[in-house]
């Protein structure tokens, strides 16, 4: 090949990785706040906070192993000490920003209209069942 020819096959080859480059930091993309699989009892709240720079949306997956699971869940607009407080003071009521509640299996996705500092928190209500493993996956996605 000419010399000729080479630099026009680097040139477009650094042109494309340029373009890819550019095209993957201008694309909004999401941040994973936990994404496993654990043992969870029944009857205790597990939290996991995040931060939201802007606004955006939180996906949220729950997956219990056991069909007969009863999973609510809680996003608050305050930190995970402050969620802390609030639950064992018993005033979780005042700064609950969603929450919702399904059986084993829930998928939702949770609009997050301003910026701050939240928990996320999740709790087994069914007394009956003893710990078993939940699938826990939290991304936030902000806007543009």
């Amino acid at each position: 090949m000419s010399r000729k020819a080479l630099a026009l096959i680097a040139a477009v080859a650094v042109f494309v990785i340029a373009a890819i480059s550019l095209s993957t930091r201008t694309s909004p993309k999401g941040r994973v706040i936990v994404n496993c699989t654990d043992e969870y009892a029944p009857e205790t709240f597990y939290t996991f906070e995040f931060t939201a720079e802007k606004p955006g949306t939180l996906k949220v997956k729950l997956q219990a192993l056991d069909s007969r699971a009863e999973i609510a869940w809680y996003i608050c607009d305050v930190d995970k000490k402050t969620f802390n407080k609030a639950l064992n003071e018993g005033w979780l009521s005042g700064i609950i920003y969603e929450r919702g509640s399904g059986g084993a299996s829930i998928q939702v996705e949770v609009d997050i209209d301003k910026s701050g500092t939240f928990t996320f928190a999740f709790v087994q209500v069914n007394r009956l069942l003893n710990s078993f493993k939940i699938s826990v996956y939290l991304e936030f996605i902000p806007e543009g």
